[in-house]
């Protein structure tokens, strides 16, 4: 009976080709299974799990998925996650962008779009805020500046640009998700370490 009420994401065919590992598609609740415990995609750049208390597929884009422009970045292991990030050695001007295909998310779900970030002990140059930004596919664009230097050091915290809701068919194209910092102050000392697009 539990089976005839399992039903595979609508976006499914979207996510499995990407996926790094072959799928088992022999039964929906196989697929769900993997689903719901995380399916790495683009050479483990990026995870899709299935969360089965929103029914929608959740997103994160790792450091090693996004572009990196303006300093020096170096690359390290968060210990907690195992996940590789991204840290600034030294820069004036930064962008950093994450691009996603939007085919991939549950059409009519609302979804949160957010930057996972550490300050360092020794961080400096960020008094001036940065711009966090995600432009979607519809043309719609979303922002807000933060104070980086006003964050708890060594502590990772999810920095929430804001939400948009998939329409009831879909949606195609890339959004593209951005942090930059335009002034020419001297910088160092911020670690990314991914960006998360979560159904609410």
């Amino acid at each position: 009976m539990a089976s005839a009420q399992v039903a595979l994401p609508q976006n499914f065919h979207a996510i499995i080709k990407d996926a790094d590992s072959e799928i088992d598609t022999s039964s929906t609740e196989k697929v769900f299974k993997q689903l719901q415990s995380g399916v790495f995609l683009k050479n483990n750049k990026q995870k899709c799990t299935y969360d089965q208390s929103s029914n929608a597929t959740n997103f994160q884009l790792f450091a090693k998925d996004l572009i990196y422009e303006g300093g020096d970045w170096i690359w390290d292991t968060d210990s907690g996650s195992g996940v590789e990030v991204a840290e600034l050695e030294s820069g004036t001007s930064i962008k950093v962008t994450g691009n996603f295909d939007t085919s991939k998310l549950s059409p009519a779900k609302t979804y949160a779009v957010s930057f996972t970030i550490k300050m360092k002990n020794d961080a400096e140059g960020w008094e001036s805020p940065v711009t966090m930004e995600f432009d979607l596919p519809t043309g719609v664009i979303k922002k807000i500046t933060k104070n980086l230097s006003q964050q708890r050091s060594e502590v990772w915290v999810k920095h929430t640009i804001g939400d948009f809701t998939v329409p009831s068919n879909g949606m195609s194209g890339v959004m593209k998700i951005f942090l930059s910092s335009s002034d020419d102050k001297k910088k160092k000392g911020i670690v990314i370490r991914e960006i998360d697009i979560t159904a609410k």
